[in-house]
């Protein structure tokens, strides 16, 4: 049975977007200064958006501010087919999609460029013995990395040491989701190839 409550978000939701349609309108006839009050009630949302889609990366203020004032310089171009918050979302969403090329293009070229940098903390009460094994482990991994092919050796990467979903691998390579589960397989069998008696160790 309905009830009066049933329709209170559904009213919100319009008193929401007649508002933001009236301040639009305002800003657009010059009161640029009103800006502010149409983004505050959808900041929140966007925030959390940003942060979730960046991982809490530091980049994400800068992303907030590309995102605001992209909507603000293209806010004639607004059509109320959909609602303010909608419309902000998308722009913020392309900006992420645009910063995630961007890592990506970068991420490859330095994974290409120096596939053998793996950093190694050295643990202050470790014995001589202890840190001479550790050095010849890391050395065996840097040998076994630079031997596997650049597709293997760029998967080993995002998935073993960012530890990146297998669908952010798929998206961030532009390659399907089966297609990174056997890559990421294929991978790690060739590592545990390489690596020979060290596999147990370093779990390949």
């Amino acid at each position: 049975m309905t009830t009066p409550n049933d329709f209170v978000p559904a009213f919100n939701e319009l008193l929401s977007r007649q508002n933001d349609a009236r301040l639009i309108g305002q800003v657009l006839d010059g009161r640029t200064e009103l800006f502010a009050d149409l983004l505050h009630p959808h900041l929140p949302g966007l925030f959390r958006l940003v942060r979730a889609r960046m991982r809490d990366d530091p980049d994400a203020e800068d992303l907030i501010q590309q995102t605001v004032l992209k909507a603000l310089t293209k806010l004639e171009q607004f059509r109320d087919e959909a609602s303010f918050r909608t419309w902000l979302t998308k722009i913020a969403v392309n900006e992420v999609r645009q910063w995630q090329r961007k890592r990506v293009t970068s991420r490859l070229v330095s994974i290409d460029q120096a596939p053998l940098i793996y950093v190694s903390v050295v643990d202050p009460a470790a014995s001589p013995f202890q840190e001479c094994e550790r050095r010849e482990t890391v050395r065996s991994l840097q040998t076994a990395l630079a031997k596997l092919p650049a597709p293997y050796r760029r998967m080993i990467h995002l998935r073993d040491v960012q530890q990146l979903s297998i669908a952010e691998t798929a998206g961030l390579l532009h390659a399907s989701i089966p297609t990174v589960k056997t890559r990421h397989r294929r991978a790690r069998l060739q590592m545990a190839h390489l690596l020979g008696p060290l596999r147990p160790a370093l779990a390949f």
